[in-house]
């Protein structure tokens, strides 16, 4: 079976997606525009409006443990 890459990894600031997000739902910007306007792609932005993803989510699995027993644990 053949090796598979790492994949693509996002190009544009998380900052700029939360302020698409936010201009789209406030109602002052489509989808579309929203997307051009911050450099953000569509199909991303249309994943974290519909609540596929969040909006400062980080790339990989999810943890087992919430964030504080996971600095617990990596300190110990």
């Amino acid at each position: 079976m053949p090796k598979q890459g790492k994949g693509m990894r996002c190009k544009y600031a998380s900052n700029d997606m939360a302020k698409a997000v936010a201009q789209v739902q406030l109602g002052n910007l489509s989808i579309r525009k929203a997307a051009e306007t911050f450099n953000v792609p569509r199909s991303s932005l249309h994943d974290h409006i519909s609540g596929r993803m969040e909006v400062h989510a980080t790339p990989g699995k999810r943890t087992v443990f919430p964030a504080e027993v996971e600095h617990l644990l990596q300190t110990c």
